[in-house]
Protein backbone atom coordinates (compact mmCIF):
# COMPACT_ATOMS: atom_id res chain seq x y z
CA UNK A 1 0.00 0.00 0.00
CA UNK A 2 1.35 3.44 -0.97
CA UNK A 3 0.79 5.39 2.33
CA UNK A 4 2.44 8.72 0.88
CA UNK A 5 -0.15 9.00 -1.98
CA UNK A 6 -2.62 8.19 0.70
CA UNK A 7 -1.59 11.30 2.25
CA UNK A 8 -0.98 13.20 -0.20
CA UNK A 9 -4.59 12.44 -1.45
CA UNK A 10 -6.06 13.40 1.47
CA UNK A 11 -4.31 16.35 1.82
CA UNK A 12 -5.80 17.54 -1.15
CA UNK A 13 -8.75 16.64 0.08
CA UNK A 14 -8.16 18.92 3.03
CA UNK A 15 -7.52 21.77 1.42
CA UNK A 16 -10.72 21.57 -0.63
CA UNK A 17 -12.60 21.16 2.95
CA UNK A 18 -14.79 18.78 0.97
CA UNK A 19 -17.97 18.12 2.79
CA UNK A 20 -18.89 14.65 4.07
CA UNK A 21 -21.07 12.13 2.02
CA UNK A 22 -19.87 9.61 -0.58
CA UNK A 23 -17.74 9.58 -3.90
CA UNK A 24 -19.77 12.47 -6.16
CA UNK A 25 -20.72 11.15 -9.78
CA UNK A 26 -18.20 13.37 -11.43
CA UNK A 27 -15.33 12.00 -9.95
CA UNK A 28 -16.37 8.42 -10.20
CA UNK A 29 -17.29 9.10 -13.45
CA UNK A 30 -14.00 10.31 -14.52
CA UNK A 31 -12.31 7.59 -12.62
CA UNK A 32 -13.85 4.90 -14.63
CA UNK A 33 -13.03 6.34 -18.30
CA UNK A 34 -9.45 6.86 -17.32
CA UNK A 35 -9.30 3.01 -15.86
CA UNK A 36 -10.79 2.16 -19.46
CA UNK A 37 -8.41 4.70 -21.09
CA UNK A 38 -11.20 6.31 -22.80
CA UNK A 39 -10.80 10.20 -24.05
CA UNK A 40 -14.32 12.62 -23.31
CA UNK A 41 -15.52 11.85 -26.78
CA UNK A 42 -15.21 8.38 -26.68
CA UNK A 43 -16.78 8.49 -23.94
CA UNK A 44 -19.52 10.85 -25.01
CA UNK A 45 -19.98 8.27 -28.35
CA UNK A 46 -22.47 10.86 -29.78
CA UNK A 47 -25.43 10.58 -27.52
CA UNK A 48 -23.82 13.64 -25.27
CA UNK A 49 -21.82 17.12 -25.74
CA UNK A 50 -18.36 16.52 -24.71
CA UNK A 51 -18.73 20.18 -22.73
CA UNK A 52 -22.04 18.36 -21.37
CA UNK A 53 -19.40 15.43 -19.87
CA UNK A 54 -16.72 17.72 -19.07
CA UNK A 55 -18.91 20.10 -16.18
CA UNK A 56 -20.20 16.18 -15.30
CA UNK A 57 -17.03 15.16 -14.77
CA UNK A 58 -16.17 18.27 -12.83
CA UNK A 59 -19.36 18.55 -10.71
CA UNK A 60 -20.44 21.52 -12.13
CA UNK A 61 -23.72 19.98 -13.65
CA UNK A 62 -26.26 17.61 -12.41
CA UNK A 63 -26.71 15.01 -14.57
CA UNK A 64 -30.26 14.21 -16.09
CA UNK A 65 -31.79 9.98 -15.61
CA UNK A 66 -30.61 9.39 -19.21
CA UNK A 67 -27.22 10.59 -18.84
CA UNK A 68 -26.82 8.60 -15.81
CA UNK A 69 -28.40 5.25 -17.03
CA UNK A 70 -26.21 5.61 -20.41
CA UNK A 71 -23.04 6.01 -18.27
CA UNK A 72 -24.25 3.74 -15.90
CA UNK A 73 -24.46 0.62 -18.97
CA UNK A 74 -21.72 1.75 -20.73
CA UNK A 75 -18.50 1.38 -17.47
CA UNK A 76 -20.97 -1.13 -16.04
CA UNK A 77 -21.25 1.06 -12.90
CA UNK A 78 -24.71 2.16 -11.02
CA UNK A 79 -23.89 5.73 -10.87
CA UNK A 80 -27.71 6.44 -9.19
CA UNK A 81 -25.20 5.58 -6.08
CA UNK A 82 -24.05 8.92 -6.75
CA UNK A 83 -27.02 11.09 -7.53
CA UNK A 84 -30.27 12.12 -6.38
CA UNK A 85 -31.31 13.78 -3.24
CA UNK A 86 -29.80 11.08 -0.93
CA UNK A 87 -27.48 12.93 1.30
CA UNK A 88 -24.68 9.49 2.99
CA UNK A 89 -23.46 12.36 5.66
CA UNK A 90 -26.21 11.83 7.94
CA UNK A 91 -25.60 8.03 7.40
CA UNK A 92 -21.98 8.01 7.75
CA UNK A 93 -22.39 9.94 11.50
CA UNK A 94 -24.51 7.55 12.46
CA UNK A 95 -22.05 4.35 11.20
CA UNK A 96 -18.93 6.12 13.03
CA UNK A 97 -20.95 6.05 16.18
CA UNK A 98 -22.27 2.60 15.99
CA UNK A 99 -18.50 1.41 15.83
CA UNK A 100 -17.34 3.58 18.33
CA UNK A 101 -20.12 1.80 20.41
CA UNK A 102 -19.23 -1.37 19.15
CA UNK A 103 -23.02 -1.75 18.27
CA UNK A 104 -23.07 -4.50 15.51
CA UNK A 105 -26.92 -4.73 15.79
CA UNK A 106 -27.09 -0.87 14.61
CA UNK A 107 -24.33 -1.54 12.24
CA UNK A 108 -26.64 -4.27 10.17
CA UNK A 109 -29.97 -1.88 10.25
CA UNK A 110 -27.38 1.58 8.70
CA UNK A 111 -26.09 -1.07 6.17
CA UNK A 112 -29.31 -1.93 4.54
CA UNK A 113 -30.33 1.90 4.56
CA UNK A 114 -27.08 2.26 2.45
CA UNK A 115 -28.60 -0.46 0.40
CA UNK A 116 -31.97 0.89 0.09
CA UNK A 117 -30.42 4.24 -1.34
CA UNK A 118 -27.90 2.17 -3.85
CA UNK A 119 -24.78 3.72 -1.64
CA UNK A 120 -23.01 0.84 -1.87
CA UNK A 121 -19.88 2.31 -1.18
CA UNK A 122 -21.38 3.26 2.05
CA UNK A 123 -22.97 0.24 2.74
CA UNK A 124 -19.81 -1.79 2.37
CA UNK A 125 -17.60 1.05 4.52
CA UNK A 126 -20.41 0.19 6.94
CA UNK A 127 -19.82 -3.51 6.50
CA UNK A 128 -16.13 -3.17 7.01
CA UNK A 129 -16.94 -1.44 10.18
CA UNK A 130 -19.87 -4.35 11.41
CA UNK A 131 -17.00 -7.22 10.40
CA UNK A 132 -14.44 -5.55 12.53
CA UNK A 133 -16.93 -5.54 15.75
CA UNK A 134 -17.53 -8.77 15.32
CA UNK A 135 -14.03 -10.09 15.13
CA UNK A 136 -13.92 -11.08 11.57
CA UNK A 137 -10.68 -9.40 11.00
CA UNK A 138 -9.78 -10.99 7.93
CA UNK A 139 -13.02 -10.70 6.11
CA UNK A 140 -13.11 -6.90 7.39
CA UNK A 141 -9.48 -6.27 5.78
CA UNK A 142 -10.71 -7.66 2.30
CA UNK A 143 -13.35 -5.30 2.26
CA UNK A 144 -11.33 -2.76 3.08
CA UNK A 145 -8.96 -3.36 0.61
CA UNK A 146 -11.95 -3.38 -2.17
CA UNK A 147 -12.63 -0.05 -0.83
CA UNK A 148 -9.28 1.96 -1.54
CA UNK A 149 -9.79 1.59 -4.93
CA UNK A 150 -12.58 4.19 -4.48
CA UNK A 151 -10.04 6.40 -2.38
CA UNK A 152 -9.53 9.16 -4.85
CA UNK A 153 -13.20 9.56 -5.25
CA UNK A 154 -14.37 10.06 -1.92
CA UNK A 155 -14.95 13.25 0.01
CA UNK A 156 -12.72 13.69 3.35
CA UNK A 157 -15.26 12.38 5.83
CA UNK A 158 -15.57 8.82 4.33
CA UNK A 159 -11.81 8.70 3.04
CA UNK A 160 -10.58 9.87 6.89
CA UNK A 161 -12.95 7.22 8.32
CA UNK A 162 -12.13 4.39 6.02
CA UNK A 163 -8.40 4.90 7.31
CA UNK A 164 -9.04 4.85 10.92
CA UNK A 165 -11.38 1.55 10.18
CA UNK A 166 -8.60 -0.06 8.17
CA UNK A 167 -5.91 1.24 11.36
CA UNK A 168 -8.11 -0.24 13.74
CA UNK A 169 -8.42 -3.69 12.11
CA UNK A 170 -4.42 -3.75 11.54
CA UNK A 171 -4.04 -3.47 15.30
CA UNK A 172 -6.63 -6.05 16.31
CA UNK A 173 -4.71 -8.07 13.74
CA UNK A 174 -1.50 -7.28 15.34
CA UNK A 175 0.45 -5.36 11.93
CA UNK A 176 1.01 -2.41 14.35
CA UNK A 177 3.39 -0.20 12.10
CA UNK A 178 1.27 -0.64 9.21
CA UNK A 179 -1.64 0.40 11.20
CA UNK A 180 0.90 3.19 12.39
CA UNK A 181 1.74 4.78 8.91
CA UNK A 182 -2.44 4.26 8.14
CA UNK A 183 -2.99 6.51 10.83
CA UNK A 184 0.17 8.55 9.79
CA UNK A 185 -2.28 9.57 6.75
CA UNK A 186 -4.27 11.54 8.58
CA UNK A 187 -1.66 13.37 10.98
CA UNK A 188 -2.88 16.87 9.07
CA UNK A 189 -6.69 16.59 8.17
CA UNK A 190 -7.73 16.36 12.62
CA UNK A 191 -9.40 19.99 12.11
CA UNK A 192 -11.99 18.71 10.09
CA UNK A 193 -12.53 15.17 11.25
CA UNK A 194 -15.80 14.04 12.99
CA UNK A 195 -15.00 14.63 17.26
CA UNK A 196 -16.12 10.59 17.85
CA UNK A 197 -13.78 9.69 14.68
CA UNK A 198 -11.07 11.47 16.21
CA UNK A 199 -11.10 10.25 19.78
CA UNK A 200 -10.86 6.69 17.61
CA UNK A 201 -7.91 7.74 16.25
CA UNK A 202 -6.56 8.47 19.23
CA UNK A 203 -7.52 5.51 21.03
CA UNK A 204 -6.15 3.48 18.28
CA UNK A 205 -2.74 5.74 17.85
CA UNK A 206 -1.89 5.43 21.57
CA UNK A 207 -2.69 1.25 21.62
CA UNK A 208 -0.36 0.84 18.77
CA UNK A 209 2.37 3.25 19.96
CA UNK A 210 3.12 1.37 23.13
CA UNK A 211 2.81 -2.34 21.26
CA UNK A 212 6.04 -0.87 19.29
CA UNK A 213 7.27 0.71 22.53
CA UNK A 214 6.85 4.60 21.42
CA UNK A 215 6.28 5.27 25.39
CA UNK A 216 6.58 8.81 25.50
CA UNK A 217 5.16 9.97 21.97
CA UNK A 218 2.10 7.93 22.90
CA UNK A 219 0.97 9.67 25.93
CA UNK A 220 -0.26 12.58 23.89
CA UNK A 221 -2.76 10.38 22.09
CA UNK A 222 -3.96 8.95 25.61
CA UNK A 223 -4.74 12.48 27.05
CA UNK A 224 -6.79 13.46 24.08
CA UNK A 225 -8.67 10.11 24.05
CA UNK A 226 -9.54 10.31 27.68
CA UNK A 227 -11.17 14.01 26.78
CA UNK A 228 -12.91 12.30 24.13
CA UNK A 229 -14.49 9.77 26.55
CA UNK A 230 -15.33 12.57 28.66
CA UNK A 231 -17.03 14.38 25.71
CA UNK A 232 -18.80 10.90 24.99
CA UNK A 233 -18.66 8.04 27.18
CA UNK A 234 -17.46 4.52 25.95
CA UNK A 235 -16.76 2.22 29.28
CA UNK A 236 -15.28 -0.55 27.40
CA UNK A 237 -13.24 1.74 25.06
CA UNK A 238 -12.38 3.82 27.71
CA UNK A 239 -11.29 0.51 30.37
CA UNK A 240 -9.17 -0.34 27.57
CA UNK A 241 -7.01 2.19 27.30
CA UNK A 242 -6.25 2.89 30.96
CA UNK A 243 -5.49 -1.02 31.27
CA UNK A 244 -3.32 -0.65 28.24
CA UNK A 245 -1.24 1.74 29.55
CA UNK A 246 -0.65 -0.38 32.58
CA UNK A 247 -0.06 -2.94 30.59
CA UNK A 248 3.36 -0.87 30.08
CA UNK A 249 4.03 0.62 32.95
CA UNK A 250 4.35 -2.63 35.16
CA UNK A 251 7.28 -3.95 33.15
CA UNK A 252 8.97 -0.48 34.35
CA UNK A 253 7.40 0.08 37.40
CA UNK A 254 5.53 -2.61 38.62
CA UNK A 255 4.55 -0.80 42.15
CA UNK A 256 3.46 2.32 40.44
CA UNK A 257 1.03 -0.02 38.24
CA UNK A 258 -0.51 -1.81 41.39
CA UNK A 259 -1.43 1.58 43.23
CA UNK A 260 -3.05 2.03 39.94
CA UNK A 261 -4.97 -1.22 39.85
CA UNK A 262 -6.21 -0.92 43.54
CA UNK A 263 -8.30 2.42 42.26
CA UNK A 264 -10.23 0.66 39.62
CA UNK A 265 -13.10 -1.05 41.14
CA UNK A 266 -13.09 -4.71 40.02
CA UNK A 267 -16.42 -5.27 39.19
CA UNK A 268 -17.12 -2.55 36.84
CA UNK A 269 -14.36 -3.60 34.73
CA UNK A 270 -16.04 -5.02 30.99
CA UNK A 271 -16.47 -8.77 30.70
CA UNK A 272 -14.31 -8.39 27.78
CA UNK A 273 -11.29 -7.15 29.32
CA UNK A 274 -10.93 -9.37 32.56
CA UNK A 275 -8.34 -11.11 30.86
CA UNK A 276 -6.55 -7.99 30.28
CA UNK A 277 -7.00 -6.94 33.86
CA UNK A 278 -5.37 -10.35 35.13
CA UNK A 279 -2.42 -10.00 32.96
CA UNK A 280 -1.57 -6.54 34.33
CA UNK A 281 -2.19 -7.83 37.89
CA UNK A 282 0.28 -11.00 37.52
CA UNK A 283 2.74 -8.77 36.20
CA UNK A 284 2.75 -5.87 38.53
CA UNK A 285 2.53 -8.05 41.58
CA UNK A 286 3.66 -11.70 41.01
CA UNK A 287 3.76 -13.06 44.61
CA UNK A 288 -0.76 -13.10 44.28
CA UNK A 289 -0.23 -15.55 41.69
CA UNK A 290 2.26 -18.30 42.69
CA UNK A 291 0.18 -21.02 42.95
CA UNK A 292 -1.67 -23.09 40.60
CA UNK A 293 -5.30 -22.17 41.54
CA UNK A 294 -5.10 -18.90 39.86
CA UNK A 295 -5.72 -21.11 36.85
CA UNK A 296 -9.12 -21.57 38.13
CA UNK A 297 -11.38 -19.99 35.24
CA UNK A 298 -13.18 -18.48 37.54
CA UNK A 299 -10.68 -15.37 37.54
CA UNK A 300 -10.53 -15.25 33.68
CA UNK A 301 -13.06 -14.97 31.06
CA UNK A 302 -12.80 -18.49 29.33
CA UNK A 303 -15.75 -17.54 26.69
CA UNK A 304 -13.72 -14.31 25.15
CA UNK A 305 -9.93 -16.00 25.23
CA UNK A 306 -8.39 -13.11 23.24
CA UNK A 307 -4.61 -12.83 22.97
CA UNK A 308 -4.57 -11.97 26.82
CA UNK A 309 -6.15 -14.59 27.86
CA UNK A 310 -3.42 -16.60 26.53
CA UNK A 311 -0.78 -13.91 27.62
CA UNK A 312 -2.15 -14.32 30.91
CA UNK A 313 -1.33 -18.05 31.10
CA UNK A 314 2.49 -17.23 29.59
CA UNK A 315 3.07 -15.31 32.48
CA UNK A 316 1.60 -17.42 34.73
CA UNK A 317 3.76 -20.21 33.95
CA UNK A 318 6.84 -17.99 33.69
CA UNK A 319 6.22 -17.89 37.69
CA UNK A 320 6.11 -21.52 38.04
CA UNK A 321 7.79 -23.07 35.64
CA UNK A 322 8.95 -26.05 38.19
CA UNK A 323 5.20 -26.89 38.48
CA UNK A 324 4.77 -30.21 36.25
CA UNK A 325 1.33 -30.47 36.40
CA UNK A 326 0.68 -26.75 35.73
CA UNK A 327 2.82 -27.03 32.44
CA UNK A 328 0.55 -30.31 31.29
CA UNK A 329 -2.51 -28.11 31.79
CA UNK A 330 -1.09 -25.45 30.06
CA UNK A 331 -0.21 -27.21 27.09
CA UNK A 332 -3.79 -28.52 26.97
CA UNK A 333 -4.89 -24.89 27.00
CA UNK A 334 -2.56 -23.73 24.33
CA UNK A 335 -3.63 -26.51 21.63
CA UNK A 336 -6.58 -24.90 20.60
CA UNK A 337 -5.34 -21.33 20.72
CA UNK A 338 -6.56 -19.11 17.89
CA UNK A 339 -4.59 -17.51 14.84
CA UNK A 340 -3.96 -14.19 17.03
CA UNK A 341 -2.64 -15.46 19.68
CA UNK A 342 0.13 -17.97 18.35
CA UNK A 343 2.65 -15.30 19.22
CA UNK A 344 1.71 -16.11 23.10
CA UNK A 345 1.55 -19.68 22.14
CA UNK A 346 4.98 -19.44 20.39
CA UNK A 347 6.18 -17.46 23.45
CA UNK A 348 4.70 -20.11 25.96
CA UNK A 349 6.23 -22.96 24.32
CA UNK A 350 9.56 -21.33 24.28
CA UNK A 351 9.79 -21.59 27.35
CA UNK A 352 8.30 -25.43 27.51
CA UNK A 353 11.59 -26.14 25.28
CA UNK A 354 13.69 -24.01 27.06
CA UNK A 355 16.36 -27.22 28.83
CA UNK A 356 15.85 -29.05 24.74
CA UNK A 357 17.95 -29.14 22.00
CA UNK A 358 14.63 -27.76 20.13
CA UNK A 359 14.88 -24.53 22.01
CA UNK A 360 17.25 -22.50 19.72
CA UNK A 361 15.45 -24.14 16.43
CA UNK A 362 11.97 -23.00 17.97
CA UNK A 363 13.15 -19.27 18.81
CA UNK A 364 15.06 -19.17 15.24
CA UNK A 365 12.36 -20.77 13.08
CA UNK A 366 8.72 -19.89 14.65
CA UNK A 367 9.27 -17.14 18.13
CA UNK A 368 11.60 -14.84 15.96
CA UNK A 369 9.37 -14.70 12.54
CA UNK A 370 6.13 -14.07 14.17
CA UNK A 371 7.46 -11.13 16.53
CA UNK A 372 9.29 -9.55 13.51
CA UNK A 373 5.91 -9.73 11.68
CA UNK A 374 4.08 -7.84 14.15
CA UNK A 375 7.08 -5.79 15.86
CA UNK A 376 5.95 -6.04 19.23
CA UNK A 377 9.23 -4.67 21.19
CA UNK A 378 8.49 -7.09 23.96
CA UNK A 379 8.65 -10.28 21.73
CA UNK A 380 11.64 -9.17 19.33
CA UNK A 381 13.79 -8.59 22.27
CA UNK A 382 12.88 -11.65 24.35
CA UNK A 383 13.79 -13.72 20.88
CA UNK A 384 17.34 -11.88 20.29
CA UNK A 385 18.62 -11.89 23.68
CA UNK A 386 18.17 -15.46 24.00
CA UNK A 387 19.69 -16.36 20.95
CA UNK A 388 22.65 -14.37 21.47
CA UNK A 389 22.96 -15.86 24.86
CA UNK A 390 22.48 -19.06 23.63
CA UNK A 391 25.34 -18.76 21.32
CA UNK A 392 28.11 -17.20 23.61
CA UNK A 393 26.89 -19.67 25.56
CA UNK A 394 27.94 -22.31 23.03
CA UNK A 395 30.63 -20.21 22.72
CA UNK A 396 29.37 -19.26 19.02
CA UNK A 397 30.73 -15.10 19.26
CA UNK A 398 30.26 -14.74 15.63
CA UNK A 399 26.63 -16.09 15.39
CA UNK A 400 26.23 -14.18 19.03
CA UNK A 401 27.43 -10.58 17.26
CA UNK A 402 25.34 -11.71 14.21
CA UNK A 403 22.59 -11.84 16.49
CA UNK A 404 23.13 -8.64 18.51
CA UNK A 405 23.84 -6.79 15.01
CA UNK A 406 20.31 -7.86 14.27
CA UNK A 407 18.71 -7.09 17.53
CA UNK A 408 20.09 -3.78 16.64
CA UNK A 409 19.13 -3.21 13.50
CA UNK A 410 15.25 -4.31 14.85
CA UNK A 411 15.51 -1.58 17.06
CA UNK A 412 16.90 1.12 14.61
CA UNK A 413 13.53 0.06 12.52
CA UNK A 414 11.14 0.50 15.21
CA UNK A 415 12.96 3.91 16.79
CA UNK A 416 12.62 4.95 13.50
CA UNK A 417 10.08 7.79 12.22
CA UNK A 418 6.96 6.51 10.66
Amino acid sequence: MNYRKLKRTLERKFASRAVVGSPRVGNVLRRKRLEKNMTQEEAADGLFSVSYLSKVENDKLTPNERFVEEMSRKFGIDLKAYTGSFNPSTLLKRAIRHFYDQDSSALDAIIEEAENQNSQVCADLFTAMRLHVLAEYEDCSRTLESLHAYYASMDLQCASTLIVVHAANEFARRHYRRALKLLNVLADCEGLMDPVLKTLEHFYAFLIQQSLGYRTSSMRHYDLAIKGFAERPNASREFRLRLGRLYFTAFEKPSEASRELDALPFFSIPSEHVNLYHTVCILSDPSKYMNEEMLCDAYLNVQHRDEWYYRFLTHLYALNRTDENLRARLVERFKDSPPLALQEAAYFHSMVLADTPEYKRHLQDVCLPLAERSQERFYLEHCTDRLSELAIRDARYKEAVLMLRRKHRIQETLDAPI
